[in-house]
């Protein structure tokens, strides 16, 4: 809590503002960063990292609704998703370097609307 204190001074965020966002339910800031992002029919996406499901399985979802998964970052590519989102992979490195946004397994699930997460 400290380093969030910290934080939110160095940011010039109101102590006000801070215990408003932490006060937020978890759905309520999930649905407030998926609203920014979106994936589109024919978006290229990247998977790296051991998952917890199978590459082929989320690969195979993938294509079924309508994404393009690929194995290689290039700057036409929309989203990373990772096993270690903060990972310092090759990969990620190259994502972050493009400005490709990297989420991990369950945000890929909300985004791609893959329910249950297996």
């Amino acid at each position: 809590m400290a380093d969030l204190v910290d934080v939110a001074n160095l940011l010039d965020i109101s102590a006000a503002a801070l215990d408003a966002a932490l006060d937020q339910p978890e759905e309520a800031i999930v649905a407030v960063a998926s609203t920014r992002f979106e994936l589109h029919l024919g978006d290229l996406v990247v998977l790296t990292g051991d998952m917890n499901r199978p590459r082929s399985d989320w690969e195979s979802e993938l294509l079924a609704r309508g994404f393009a998964p690929k194995s290689a970052v290039t700057k036409k590519v929309t989203l990373l998703v990772a096993a270690d989102p903060d990972s310092l992979s090759g990969k990620a490195r190259k994502a972050r370097d493009y400005g490709i946004p990297i989420v991990g397994e369950a945000a890929l699930a909300r985004l791609a609307g893959v329910f249950p997460l297996l």
